[in-house]
């Protein structure tokens, strides 16, 4: 799920979502799903994952560093889809 998020591959991640819906799973960095297409810029994804999926950030502190990194990347089309 987090590879096809991080890809932009919307299809297989709401098929995913289908078969495999853990989207508070983290990754070695403490990371879940919702960081992959913040920080690739895959606003497709992020609705997905949010509308299909259930997905929200864990905690504040989860949340914070990653629409921070989104606002500097100008990832304005994800930032619109989270708020």
């Amino acid at each position: 799920l987090m590879a096809a998020a991080a890809m932009g591959h919307v299809g297989v991640v709401r098929r995913l979502l289908r078969e495999e819906p853990d989207v508070a799973r983290k990754d070695k960095k403490g990371r879940t799903v919702l960081y992959y297409p913040m920080a690739k810029n895959h606003p497709e994804v992020l609705r997905a994952l949010i509308m299909e999926g259930g997905a929200m950030w864990g905690t504040k502190e989860e949340e914070g560093p990653t629409s921070g990194r989104a606002e500097r990347l100008g990832h304005w089309r994800c930032l619109e889809v989270w708020k």
